[in-house]
């Protein structure tokens, strides 16, 4: 049996109509892409910040044990808030978190948005944790 290229064009378009998202979905998933990619931006400049001022900058008047215990505890809870976030229940949350039924194809954008969020703060608050001299 052979296939007419015209009649699999006209198919092929057809789902691409079908499928095709509306003004105000893309309008939404641009903004989503690009508060995403602002705040990885953002997390690299804090870690970057971070590095040249000798990880000195942050938050907080951690020495010694002290310093040690919160480090511990920022270094623990990178894995866990992924593996939270990564769960069958909570991508569930994340498919949530966008509008006009997009939840599911920006679960992953606002994995990322998340994680950046929590990496620029981890870097905040550990280096509020370092030694300071």
């Amino acid at each position: 049996m052979t296939s007419h290229p015209e009649t699999e064009r006209a198919v092929r378009a057809e789902a691409a109509r079908e499928s095709a998202y509306t003004r105000s979905q893309r309008a939404v998933a641009l903004a989503y892409g690009i508060a995403c990619h602002a705040l990885f931006a953002v997390a690299i400049a804090a870690m970057i910040y971070s590095i040249d001022q000798g990880l000195t900058w942050g938050v907080g008047p951690f020495e010694g044990a002290a310093a040690w215990t919160a480090n511990l505890l920022l270094v623990g809870q990178f894995p866990l808030l992924h593996s939270w976030l990564l769960s069958r229940r909570d991508r569930n949350f994340l498919s949530r978190l966008a509008p006009l039924g997009l939840g599911r194809d920006l679960a992953a954008t606002n994995f990322a948005a998340i994680s950046s969020l929590r990496r620029r703060d981890s870097l905040r608050d550990s280096v509020a944790a370092g030694s300071r001299s």
